[in-house]
């Protein structure tokens, strides 16, 4: 900040700006500032550089040339100018300026024109418009001296005439020569068009056939009347003919002179209304239907007149008259209180309306109608209102039906919201009760979501997570190791798969994740990862699997120790049997059978013990099996041998499944040998196999029409060693079922046994995997 002292002459300088009852300042020839009064810092509210800144961009360029020739012709400036005031708006100023003793200054003073400069350039366009409207007018104007003919009407209401109405009635020739008197100025190119002229030459050496028809002289007598009562507007319709002597309807409007022996200008507007009077009857139909009137009044007389269409909205007859007072009447309360103010500033004020308002009409009914209304100005006066009204009362009873709906809607979607939050925090709750990991990543791999467990993850509190970058909470390096993964997620792929991941606190865990990718209307927006903290389940599995490997050897060296002595027993008693043949009795020999038979059970027993425990053992291989194929190989292994049962065999083709094909042979070997089995004292047996598709799930089924079972024992049909039936019926050790249980079960399916003494069995399975 400068600590400078002001000069005498800056002071000086700054007394006599401010004693200036303008706006000055004091500037350099090249437009600097060198010193500017109060006031002008009070109209600009700012500081400037230079005089040229707080001119109008346009007037800059004019002001710096009017500027350099007025210096180099010694002259003072004088010019309009547009300065911008404090608000950012511009005002006209009629700007002074002097060079200083010493030529190095100039002093400048600024007086306000602005209302002056506006009623110049309202006037000038107010001209221009005129003159643009006259040349462009869709309709016909005609430009009339009706100065003799007011000079008539004066001289008779001098001479005491009082009632015209009744003199023209009585003097027909009165009227012809007011006729005579008024003179056409001018007409548009529109009026010669709309006559059939090819010029305005042509249509005024016509006028005598265009103003022939006797209604032409009726209409004009009765505006001259109109304008003796000091009426401004005379509006109407009348009959013109064309050159060629054509008659056409036309609508007319014109403003009237006064009294005023200085008056005499008429401009008379004309439209063609021929085709529209065709067309009236088609409008009158269509307004009835549409329930839309038009109507219009005087702004002095309050009388008016209005279509049929807003008699009938009013219930009343069209030809009864109207005024502004009895349309009014229709309304009551705030209805009324609305549509009076707004008539009153139509009619003082020139100001234009569109009202909904309800009323009651003649015959006591209720109607809600749009009433329009806009001002016909003439001399900046309002002369007269038009406009248009509807009935709208069936839209009003269709909006109260919506606004009705629409509340309905506003509640059920306030309860909907107040849910869809309920549904959020109870979801919130829930995902913070579950010991998994879940979170939410958009498209930027920014967090939106994360579950409390997965805030503990990573030591962090709620909501600490959102909005933050993938990158700033996982090392690079996993996560270059996992980006592969996440791409595909992004790219609509869901993605499953095991990580070791080390926390935060150095811990190592082994984690089982999934991104599920989230699409809407096939774009993905981003995916939700969900993580499995499975290390103990692995720890378990691989104390399980150690407990499998000793369980599995322990069930070897079991079977290896009992058949080395079940070996012995059945050797020693069949050389028992040999050696001693014929010194033994019936009661011994029959000893020492039992002993081999129950030796050959024991191998059997130990067999299926193998087979169970191998069931549960190895893992499950995953990968296409062909049923059908592996049934008809099961099927000839049963039969081979066995030809003569004739048995009925009904194998399905095209059966197919993913799962381990070791062990689903072994499920199909033992359910078809057991069909086999149990339809061997039938006659005509036969055995089906085949799948059903129930919902969404494969069921293969293997059925027969053999001796069936009780349904109430079913609990007992895949425990091992449990049979229905007894030994001398049906052979078997009741290892077979147990061993399909289990293999369906570490398939992810189910097995379902269905049967009826002497009338079959059905055993179906399903497969995780399977199609």
């Amino acid at each position: 900040m400068s600590t400078a002292t002001p000069s005498y002459e800056s002071f000086s300088n700054r007394a006599l700006l401010d004693s200036l009852p303008y706006l000055a300042w004091v500037f350099s020839p090249s437009g600097q500032m060198v010193e500017a009064g109060g006031r002008l810092h009070d109209f600009l509210g700012r500081s400037v550089c230079s005089w040229t800144d707080f001119l109008h961009p346009e007037d800059r360029e004019g002001a710096a040339q009017a500027l350099a020739f007025a210096a180099r012709a010694g002259q003072a400036l004088r010019i309009d100018l547009r300065l911008r005031n404090r608000a950012g708006g511009f005002e006209w100023h009629e700007v002074r300026a002097q060079a200083m003793e010493g030529g190095g200054r100039w002093l400048a003073c600024a007086t306000e024109t602005h209302e002056t400069h506006s009623l110049r350039e309202a006037l000038r366009h107010s001209e221009q418009r005129f003159a643009d409207i006259y040349s462009t007018s869709p309709h016909g104007i005609f430009l009339q001296d009706w100065s003799a003919v007011m000079a008539s009407i004066r001289a008779l209401m001098a001479q005491g005439v009082c009632d015209l109405d009744r003199h023209f009635e009585e003097n027909p020739q009165a009227v012809t020569e007011l006729f005579s008197r008024f003179a056409i100025l001018d007409a548009n190119e529109r009026t010669a068009c709309m006559l059939g002229a090819s010029s305005k030459e042509e249509l005024f050496a016509s006028l005598p056939t265009v103003l022939a028809p006797e209604d032409v002289r009726r209409k004009f007598l009765a505006a001259i009347l109109a304008a003796a009562r000091g009426e401004r507007v005379f509006q109407g319709e009348t009959q013109l003919n064309r050159v060629d002597g054509e008659p056409i309807h036309v609508l007319f409007s014109m403003t009237l002179p006064g009294l005023d022996p200085e008056t005499g200008f008429v401009v008379c507007n004309v439209a063609d209304i021929t085709e529209r009077k065709h067309s009236q009857a088609l409008f009158d139909v269509m307004s009835r239907h549409a329930k839309v009137g038009g109507w219009q009044f005087d702004a002095r007389t309050g009388k008016g007149s209005w279509t049929d269409e807003v008699a009938r909205i009013h219930d009343l007859d069209p030809s009864d008259e109207s005024t502004v007072e009895m349309g009014l009447s229709f309304y009551q309360g705030e209805h009324l209180e609305k549509i009076s103010k707004a008539v009153q500033l139509a009619v003082e004020e020139g100001l234009p309306y569109d009202l909904e308002v309800e009323m009651t009409t003649a015959t006591g009914q209720k109607k809600w109608v749009r009433t329009q209304g806009i001002p016909v100005m003439q001399n900046g006066q309002v002369v007269s209102v038009g406009g248009a009204i509807q009935d709208i009362t069936a839209q009003k009873e269709a909006e109260l039906l919506l606004q009705q709906l629409n509340t309905n809607l506003e509640q059920q979607v306030s309860d909907r919201t107040a849910e869809s939050e309920a549904a959020r925090r109870h979801m919130q709750q829930i995902l913070d009760s579950i010991p998994l990991m879940v979170s939410y990543w958009d498209a930027d791999l920014r967090n939106r979501f994360a579950n409390r467990a997965h805030l503990q993850w990573f030591g962090v509190e709620d909501g600490s997570l959102e909005g933050r970058a993938m990158s700033e909470l996982v090392p690079e390096e996993r996560l270059a190791k996992s980006r592969h993964l996440i791409d595909s997620a992004l790219a609509g792929e869901a993605q499953i798969f095991q990580r070791v991941v080390l926390r935060p606190d150095g811990q190592s865990r082994h984690c089982q994740v999934y991104h599920i990718p989230d699409v809407h209307e096939g774009e993905v927006r981003g995916f939700y990862s969900i993580v499995h903290d499975i290390t103990d389940l692995k720890q378990t599995e691989a104390a399980l699997q150690a407990a499998n490997h000793e369980l599995e050897a322990f069930t070897y060296a079991v079977a290896h120790d009992l058949r080395a002595p079940l070996r012995a027993m059945s050797g020693f008693s069949l050389a028992l049997e040999e050696d001693l043949d014929d010194r033994l009795d019936s009661e011994t020999r029959r000893y020492l059978r039992e002993i081999s038979k129950a030796s050959v059970k024991m191998g059997e027993l130990i067999d299926g013990l193998l087979t169970l425990s191998r069931s549960t053992q190895g893992a499950v291989k995953r990968e296409l099996v062909d049923v059908s194929a592996l049934a008809l190989e099961i099927r000839d292994e049963v039969v081979r041998g066995n030809d003569e049962r004739g048995v009925n065999w009904e194998i399905q083709s095209g059966m197919s499944a993913v799962g381990d094909a070791r062990m689903i042979a072994t499920v199909l070997r033992n359910l078809m040998g057991n069909a086999w089995k149990y339809t061997s004292h039938m006659e005509g047996a036969r055995i089906r196999v085949y799948s059903e598709k129930l919902g969404d799930t494969c069921h293969f089924v293997v059925a027969d029409n053999g001796a069936g079972f009780d349904m109430a024992h079913t609990d007992r049909l895949f425990k091992p060693f449990q049979r229905l039936h007894r030994q001398d019926e049906f052979v078997g050790i009741g290892i077979g079922l147990a061993t399909v249980e289990r293999i369906v079960r570490r398939h992810g399916g189910q097995l379902i046994a269905h049967g009826e003494p002497g009338k079959g069995a059905q055993f179906s399975f399903t497969l995780e995997a399977g199609d």
